[in-house]
């Protein structure tokens, strides 16, 4: 009969129970290599592949945190609605990503999926749809992450203007990064929700002015390293960076980004990879 909503609370939350007391136990290696660790961050030097590139809308982006991480129902056909189906969810008890944002298996699947995203990679499909560059193919954008990330292979987000408007929603966020997304480059960012995507470990990077991917002749199908930044005094160094964007035919794209960590109690969240990381180490 499968497991009912209860029981997968109760595995979820002996699950994170387990990961509690797994983080308790590399409480003392996390202290003798803190210096070491946080040292990873410091010098950042990406290659990453590109899961999301946001066209603009007659002058305008209209990419708001509702677009990046829905709060309504969702479709048995979903990544989500399978998932929840494949543990014995009845389509009726599905009710909406915001209740089960308790849920990161949920929340995961559920990010860049609202019905009235249109990403360019996806060809003209909205949704949760990509272009999945280890297969050539379009695939929901949950499964082509999940491709990159057993490639070892971060992601990028290519965006507009006011990136993440709307109401501050840290799943806005918290759902990209555990996408394997690395760094988001916009022409502007909302105040709140790119504080949020540090705080989440993520770069957030803005277009130089007069600059954005259609003057630079972007689509979305380029690999992109970014530079190395040093946060290790809290302010970004350099706070322009290079951005290379290798197009499929070997020519490459130079250009240069303002690094959007504004503050040096940014810099410290970024160089230990988050703020949740930053706290735990501040206590041990």
């Amino acid at each position: 009969a499968g497991k009912t909503v209860g029981e997968e609370y109760d595995i979820i939350g002996r699950a994170e129970a387990a990961h509690v007391e797994e983080m308790t136990g590399k409480r003392d290696a996390l202290k003798a290599g803190r210096q070491d660790i946080v040292g990873e961050r410091q010098g950042v030097d990406v290659t990453c592949e590109n899961l999301v590139r946001y066209r603009k809308n007659k002058g305008k982006t209209i990419i708001t945190t509702d677009h990046i991480s829905p709060a309504g129902a969702f479709a048995q056909d979903t990544p989500a609605g399978m998932y929840l189906i494949d543990r014995g969810v009845q389509p009726t008890d599905f009710n909406t990503y915001g209740s089960r944002r308790g849920n990161h298996e949920v929340m995961m699947r559920g990010t860049f999926a609202n019905v009235k995203l249109a990403n360019v990679l996806a060809e003209g499909r909205k949704g949760g749809w990509t272009r999945d560059f280890t297969t050539g193919n379009i695939a929901w954008l949950f499964d082509a992450a999940m491709h990159y990330e057993a490639a070892d292979v971060p992601a990028i987000v290519i965006a507009g203007k006011m990136y993440g408007s709307g109401s501050s929603r840290d799943w806005a966020a918290k759902g990209p990064m555990l996408l394997g997304v690395r760094a988001a480059i916009a022409e502007s960012f909302e105040r709140i929700h790119r504080s949020n995507l540090i705080g989440m470990g993520l770069l957030p990077l803005q277009f130089k002015d007069g600059e954005n991917a259609e003057t630079l002749g972007l689509d979305g199908t380029e690999e992109y390293t970014i530079d190395a930044i040093d946060v290790s005094n809290g302010l970004p160094q350099p706070s322009v960076v290079g951005v290379h964007a290798k197009r499929a035919d070997g020519s490459v794209c130079d250009f240069e980004a303002v690094v959007r960590i504004d503050t040096p109690t940014e810099g410290a969240y970024y160089a230990h990879g988050g703020i949740l990381q930053y706290v735990l180490r501040s206590l041990i």
